[in-house]
């Protein structure tokens, strides 16, 4: 299956609360993407939430303005969201329609209320 890759979004080894660095999403994949998100680590009372965001803007360092909420379906239902918690080590897909990612050029991963865990993001492609 050639040009099938991931673009990462959070390193390994990432804490705290961020806006991750801008990635350009890959309209190639047809079926469209899902986000793959991996707590490696945590520690007593663990949690974090994350989402996906969007831009429009042709700037280096969009405005904080400039972003959009993508919305995030689970594998595990089939209701939409913005945001995810997550509170336990392993891996957590979440499935983003070509038609939604494909309107930004570019997107970033966001965490928040993050307290002990350790994670990494990346899109890879929904075959």
């Amino acid at each position: 299956m050639s040009g099938i890759y991931k673009m990462e979004l959070a390193p390994v080894g990432s804490t705290g609360n961020n806006n991750h660095n801008l990635v350009q999403p890959n309209p190639t994949h047809k079926g469209g993407v899902c986000l793959e998100f991996v707590v490696e680590a945590i520690g007593g009372g663990p949690t974090v939430t994350y989402k996906l965001q969007g831009t429009m803007a042709d700037a280096a360092a969009p405005a904080s303005t400039d972003w959009e909420d993508i919305f995030l379906v689970p594998a595990s239902t089939d209701t939409a969201a913005a945001t995810r918690a997550v509170t336990a080590v392993g891996r957590t897909y979440s499935f983003i329609s070509l038609s939604h990612i494909k309107f930004f050029k570019k997107v970033r991963l966001v965490t928040s209320a993050n307290t002990n865990v350790t994670y990494s993001a990346s899109l890879v492609p929904a075959l």
